[in-house]
């Protein structure tokens, strides 16, 4: 299974061939296990319909922070936070999603 794809820039995470669990370390790249960072908005453009991903915080155990899913496929699912972003430790979820078509899709991160 090919690993998963991130393109990082100072305010976008662009995550694409989601096929395995994402920590907030590997999403960010960084030692911090547990740095909160602003999130603006995640957007998730599913492979095929009926694709969803499942953003926690931290873990696995954490608490659901949203559920993108995709009725329509290159139609994104956008999730925005008011006041310019909430503080968050962003977690994929792989085995709770459903990714069917690899390489497919794509989550967006978008930070303040």
């Amino acid at each position: 299974m090919a690993a998963p794809t991130i393109v990082r820039t100072p305010n976008f995470y662009e995550i694409t061939v989601i096929t395995e669990d994402l920590t907030p370390e590997d999403i960010f790249q960084d030692s911090n296990a547990h740095k909160l960072r602003k999130i603006k908005r995640i957007e998730f453009v599913g492979g095929a319909i009926d694709d969803k991903c499942v953003i926690k915080m931290n873990d696995e155990n954490g608490a659901t922070i949203c559920t993108l899913a995709t009725a329509v496929i290159v139609v994104p699912d956008t999730v925005r936070f008011k006041g310019g972003g909430q503080y968050m430790d962003p977690f994929i979820d792989f085995s709770d999603g459903t990714f069917t078509a690899q390489g497919a899709h794509k989550l967006i991160i978008e930070v303040a």
